[in-house]
């Protein structure tokens, strides 16, 4: 079964983007008119920075209106855009390698995550906002976040982050790290079920599907699809070491766990799980993973 993949599309030319989102119901519409496919693993990958995993990290800092407010707009270099581009000039680079750089460049530019901010508007302005200790960073509609609710009453944020805890991330502002929390955003959470046990609950950093999970239930996977075009010759090397993935789009998978996240490095866990879809509770959506035999829940806002 193929899944289709909710990531933003990507403009090279502008460095805008315009989100795409739709509600879990619709996903689940035409994950339910796929079949099942063939096992897809991922790689491991890289650890975070050193600074990124101090045991003891830093306080979060209230809202204060009195913080020297700056306009996001404009200021981040793409993760999706410089990967791909990475690529399109090394097309002969073997997977490992661009794995490295992958995960290179996420530590510095960030991952671009789409979250639900829909509770966080500042109706007189039509923005949002995030602060940090000594800057509050303002955005706004039809730029970084997008224009208006959608059919499920969410309404989203792109923005780059580095993710070291639940609730504790990094914004990457031209380069720089500043600390935020984010427990006033709302993210799908993914349950990670053995049976009627639950192993683990991740946050999604994204609307999205997952193509995996991790056997022992530390992770999932997701899909990361490359900017379009500019990866081809790359991916079609790659797709001849793994005649399971022929016919996708460019894409790299992203390891998922509770407090990190990361580009797998383990080129067999690339493709896809082979999963069967289960009934839908009013829990949410839920899938079975082989060989794990894990189940993952997948809440929905709008109804399952």
């Amino acid at each position: 079964m193929v899944i289709r993949d909710l990531s933003a599309s990507i403009s090279a030319a502008s460095g805008k983007f315009e989100l795409f989102i739709i509600g879990s119901s619709l996903f689940f519409f035409i994950s339910c008119a796929t079949t099942t496919q063939e096992v897809k693993k991922i790689p491991p990958t890289a650890q975070p920075p050193k600074q990124m995993q101090n045991s003891s990290p830093p306080k979060f800092v209230e809202e204060k209106e009195d913080l020297p407010e700056k306009d996001f707009s404009g200021q981040q270099e793409d993760l999706r855009y410089t990967l791909s581009l990475w690529l399109e000039e090394n097309p002969n680079a073997s997977f490992d390698e661009a794995i490295k750089e992958a995960n290179r460049l996420l530590n510095t530019l960030g991952y671009p995550a789409i979250l639900d901010v829909a509770k966080n508007i500042n109706k007189r302005s039509n923005t949002t906002s995030i602060s940090s200790k000594k800057r509050k960073f303002v955005f706004h509609s039809g730029e970084e976040l997008s224009p208006s609710t959608d059919i499920c009453g969410e309404r989203y944020l792109k923005i780059p982050i580095k993710i070291t805890g639940t609730y504790r991330a990094y914004l990457v502002s031209e380069k720089k790290n500043y600390l935020f929390s984010m427990k006033k955003f709302r993210r799908d959470e993914i349950k990670i079920y053995k049976g009627k046990k639950i192993l683990n609950r991740i946050y999604l950093p994204e609307p999205t599907e997952p193509i995996g999970v991790d056997e022992k239930g530390k992770a999932i996977f997701i899909k990361f699809p490359l900017a379009e075009g500019m990866a081809n010759t790359w991916w079609n090397a790659i797709s001849n070491q793994l005649p399971s993935i022929l016919g996708e789009d460019p894409y790299l998978t992203v390891r998922v766990e509770k407090n990190s996240l990361r580009f797998e490095t383990a080129l067999e866990n690339l493709p896809p799980q082979e999963f069967d879809i289960m009934e839908s509770t009013k829990q949410g959506f839920r899938w079975r993973f082989s060989p794990s035999d894990l189940v993952l829940e997948l809440p929905s806002k709008c109804g399952a």
